[in-house]
């Protein structure tokens, strides 16, 4: 069902959940981040590069089916 909405609408859903969108600098930067290796979770401790790793991946790794 969520594949058929638009972006326009999923924009509208994300925002009715409560939650929000990236700007694409923010996508940018979010990505850079994970790359880097080096991030910090709300606590101040270091996240696992494993972790960044493994989020990365998720993000940007071709997948069959196609998703």
């Amino acid at each position: 069902m969520l594949r058929t909405i638009g972006g326009m609408k999923s924009l509208k859903l994300n925002l009715l959940l409560g939650s929000f969108t990236l700007s694409l600098r923010q996508y940018a930067d979010f990505l850079e981040l994970l790359k880097s290796g080096i991030a910090f979770d709300g606590s101040g401790k270091k996240i696992p590069k494993e972790k960044l790793d493994e989020m990365l991946d998720e993000i940007t790794k071709v997948r069959e089916p196609y998703r």
